[in-house]
């Protein structure tokens, strides 16, 4: 059965995720591939005393933070690259909170490059 990135040729690149997805399993592939991740919380305030986080993961290690206070209105990206060789998978995945906000936008997206 084929894969959806089985027609990718060396160089060519897809993108999946997106917005409210919170992990993506990545691989196998049959072909070394780049990866290419970028994780977003956002929201508005609506309280004094307010914070947010976002938290990515890779195969369940945080390999990103960020964190943010005192807002009027919070963004927070995190943007990173892990290399696969043939035949690995890896999964990234977000946490991420707030107190005294509302949640805007969150999400998870991958842009797979095949390599050869």
């Amino acid at each position: 059965m084929a894969g959806p990135f089985d027609d990718l040729e060396a160089g060519q690149s897809r993108m999946i995720g997106g917005d409210n997805i919170d992990a993506l399993v990545i691989g196998p592939f049959l072909w070394d591939s780049k990866v290419e991740i970028h994780a977003w919380h956002a929201g508005v305030k609506t309280g004094e005393g307010n914070s947010a986080y976002i938290s990515l993961s890779q195969d369940g290690a945080e390999i990103g933070r960020k964190t943010d206070s005192k807002f009027g209105n919070y963004s927070l990206p995190i943007d990173k690259t892990a290399m696969l060789a043939k035949l690995a998978s890896t999964t990234f995945s977000i946490s991420y909170d707030n107190v005294m906000a509302t949640v805007s936008s969150v999400g998870l997206r991958a842009t797979v490059t095949r390599l050869d």
